[in-house]
């Protein structure tokens, strides 16, 4: 931006010699640049859409952090009393 400034502050014939020559070789320039600036937005979307996913993915990895917090863990559990098996469980009856 600098060398821009610089060519700017000098002569103000140079900004006039600039705009005219813009204007001169826009017809020119113009047709071989917009391939350029639609393969810039094409970049442009395909990052935003990289962005996107990459958001995604860690707000899944966020949510599934907090559900394991949440959870409680297989040694928390209490064990749960087994069935009794039917041995010794049954009283003999009297005839």
């Amino acid at each position: 931006m600098a060398l821009l400034d610089d060519l700017f502050k000098g002569n103000p014939l140079t900004g006039i010699a600039i705009g005219i020559g813009a204007y001169l070789l826009a017809p020119t320039i113009g047709p071989a640049l917009r391939p350029a600036a639609k393969a810039v937005i094409k970049a442009g979307i395909l990052a935003y859409q990289g962005l996107a996913e990459l958001g995604e993915m860690a707000s899944d990895l966020a949510a599934d952090a907090q559900s394991e917090l949440l959870e409680p863990s297989e040694s928390e559990i209490a064990p749960t009393p087994s069935p009794p098996t039917g041995r010794g469980s049954r009283r003999a009856s009297k005839p």
